[in-house]
């Protein structure tokens, strides 16, 4: 079954001078118009739509009036999407101040000023300031709604991102623990509604380069889903088993195939559930496995399932209508090591260092006849990336399902200059993202 997303804009239309005094929209007009704007981006006219609203309440009622709140949070939030962190910054201030000059610092509409404060200041690097603004939102919902309440989940989450910015990763796995004690709090341990939280925890713990943690966890998450569905393979078991394959991502060693047993489970739910499944995601799920098999040079695995992959765009791609570009260029799937600190040389941290490179693509997918075109790097170094370049590998390019070869790509590989370790592959399984925020 496909699933169609139908955005619908409503045409906002303007009052003549004879019927403007009783047809000017009010603030709760104005508040409601906001959503389409923003829902197609178009951030400049969401931005003059609550200024204007926020006049008007503010004509009505004073400017210090707590009934502007939500206007001025309106306004953070849109200058914030606007990438404008410094107006939402300054919004979100007055917000705060007016909501604790009203009704005190612990009241309940101080929660979303503190919280759109906070993701101002992480967007404007400023993550100390962050992390305390973040840190009163969340104590604001401790007093109202107990230590272990929800409603906190985006806000651990954000504070999380500003503790790993400032390098204070304790402090952030140690919060990424609370977020799941949280989820078993309210919803039992061992239950399905707890599992976004477990994901979330494996999630960390592989961002964190602890493979065999983030492993033991999405076991645990499996355990969990077989349970609560008789030992079914369901839908509900899909992202404890991607989670399980991402941990033994660029693993070369004899349990590298249990990454790939992973993910064929998983095609063969989508597979068994196609209904449940839009034609996108359904492609999605052959094409991950292909990739995989590509990385570990599996090419009759890959194959079958770029063919199955195929097979169900074929209809959509021969139609003409606007279809994702699953095959007509090569994919990128892992670029082979990185270069380490002692080639490009410890007096280069914190300069950006780059090679751009020009080869063929094969069939298989992996490149072939790899030239250098640009490089700010020493000769010495120049043999050293070309053989890294090598152990990239690609999707190749599919026509009328068939791989051919892509002459002339070129590619620009920019090294990290950090001590920091660097993750091989440059794709990320699907699976838990983080909390909504709360707007």
């Amino acid at each position: 079954m496909r699933v169609t997303l139908i955005t619908i804009v409503i045409a906002l239309t303007t009052a003549g001078p004879a019927d403007s005094a009783d047809l000017r929209p009010g603030p709760v007009d104005m508040e409601e118009r906001l959503g389409g704007s923003v829902a197609v981006q178009r951030y400049a006219e969401a931005i003059e739509q609550a200024t204007r609203a926020l006049e008007l309440t503010q004509a009505e009622h004073g400017v210090g009036d707590i009934a502007t709140v939500p206007f001025l949070n309106d306004l953070g939030r849109n200058y914030l999407l606007a990438g404008d962190a410094e107006n939402s910054r300054l919004h979100y201030e007055q917000s705060l101040s007016i909501v604790r000059n009203n009704l005190g610092l612990f009241d309940t509409r101080a929660v979303k000023p503190y919280f759109g404060l906070g993701r101002a200041l992480q967007r404007l690097g400023q993550h100390t300031e962050a992390i305390q603004s973040f840190q009163n939102a969340q104590h604001v919902t401790h007093r109202h709604a107990g230590v272990n309440n929800l409603d906190q989940l985006p806000i651990v989450e954000a504070t999380s991102k500003s503790l790993v910015a400032s390098g204070r990763w304790e402090d952030a796995e140690n919060l990424q623990h609370f977020a799941y004690k949280i989820y078993r709090r309210n919803y039992g341990e061992g239950s399905v509604e707890s599992l976004p939280g477990l994901y979330r925890l494996g999630e960390w713990y592989q961002q964190a380069f602890n493979f065999d943690e983030a492993r033991k966890v999405y076991r645990r998450g499996l355990e969990i889903a077989l349970a609560n569905n008789n030992g079914r393979e369901t839908t509900d078991l899909i992202p404890a088993l991607r989670g399980i394959a991402a941990t033994y991502l660029g693993e070369n060693g004899p349990h590298r195939s249990k990454g790939l047993q992973a993910l064929s489970r998983v095609v063969d739910i989508v597979d068994a559930n196609a209904d449940q499944f839009s034609l996108e995601q359904q492609i999605m799920a052959h094409i991950e496995l292909a990739d995989w098999a590509i990385h570990y040079s599996q090419e009759k695995l890959a194959w079958e399932h770029l063919e199955s992959a195929w097979r169900l765009s074929r209809d959509e791609i021969k139609s003409g209508r606007d279809w994702p570009a699953f095959f007509d260029r090569p994919h990128l799937i892992t670029m082979g090591p990185s270069l380490g600190m002692n080639s490009i040389g410890y007096d280069r941290v914190g300069e950006e260092v780059f090679y751009e490179f020009e080869f063929i693509i094969g069939r298989n997918g992996k490149p072939r006849y790899i030239e250098v075109l640009d490089t700010n790097l020493p000769v010495p170094t120049r043999q050293v990336a070309v053989g890294l370049m090598r152990g990239g590998r690609f999707r190749p390019r599919l026509v009328e399902g068939l791989a051919v070869e892509t002459p002339n790509y070129r590619l620009r590989r920019v090294y990290p200059t950090s001590p920091r370790p660097d993750a091989q592959m440059t794709f990320r399984q699907p699976g838990f993202r983080g909390f909504d925020p709360i707007d």
